[in-house]
């Protein structure tokens, strides 16, 4: 998520903005009251000129950042945004005291914040989650396998399932693919039902990998309700034998 930050947001600039034209690299001019201290510096435009502008910071290139962008994705830059420069505390203050245009949505949507996500996909696909019902799912849950520690990228703690979301990256050649199986198969070896997802999963047939996932709940439950009536009918036998026994 990172690196999907901008470097910089320009935020005001001495000349009222007239020298943006010139700057050669795309720009974002902000004209509101800054939520957190930004810097001045001089940015070289034309011919040996200069403009001094303001270059934000971390708080305010968030700020103007998730006002442009869909709750989703918004929630998804806030993930990172608050892991990478640890801002929640801020940002908190700036909702909770600001009247100003977007503080209300921004409220909102830090409550579905979850810095623990380590990439835009996951954070969407969490959200995806929620609001399809399913909030239950922790990311980056760490589960102690033969090897030591391994992180999943959303798990069920509860009924052991994990899904691991698998990129671009994964694919790039035959060791990438491999290291994936070997992490997978490794929680597998513990107990773990593991649904790997793609890009397709996310973002094209997002409905049929809800029906994948509540199709295996249903069967982890009615799995361990057998089981629990089972238990219960040889705790009962066992009961009435020491009665019966007693009786004698």
């Amino acid at each position: 998520m990172a690196a999907d930050v901008p470097e910089i947001v320009l935020i005001g600039r001495d000349d009222g903005g007239r020298a943006a034209a010139c700057v050669s690299e795309p720009v974002t001019i902000r004209r509101r009251r800054l939520a957190g201290r930004a810097r001045r510096c001089e940015w070289a435009i034309g011919a040996g000129g200069t403009a001094t502008i303001l270059v934000a910071g971390p708080l305010d290139a968030t700020i103007d950042c998730v006002a442009n962008l869909p709750e989703d994705e918004a929630i998804a830059f806030l993930d990172g945004a608050i892991r990478v420069w640890r801002i929640d505390d801020a940002l908190r203050r700036w909702a909770g005291e600001s009247g100003r245009d977007g503080a209300a949505r921004m409220r909102e949507l830090l409550q579905w914040v979850d810095w623990r996500a380590e990439s835009r996909p996951e954070s969407l696909l969490r959200t995806k989650l929620r609001r399809a019902g399913q909030g239950r799912w922790v990311p980056q849950l760490m589960v102690l396998v033969g090897s030591g520690k391994r992180w999943i990228d959303l798990g069920d703690h509860d009924l052991r399932i994990g899904l691991e979301y698998h990129g671009q990256g994964h694919w790039k050649d035959a060791e990438a693919r491999r290291s994936d199986a070997l992490r997978v198969n490794e929680f597998r070896e513990v107990g773990w039902l593991i649904i790997e997802v793609t890009a397709l999963d996310l973002f094209r047939d997002f409905d049929s990998l809800l029906r994948r996932i509540d199709e295996h709940r249903r069967r982890i439950e009615a799995e361990r309700a057998a089981d629990l009536a089972w238990r219960r009918g040889k705790a009962i036998d066992g009961m009435r034998l020491r009665l019966n026994r007693w009786l004698k």
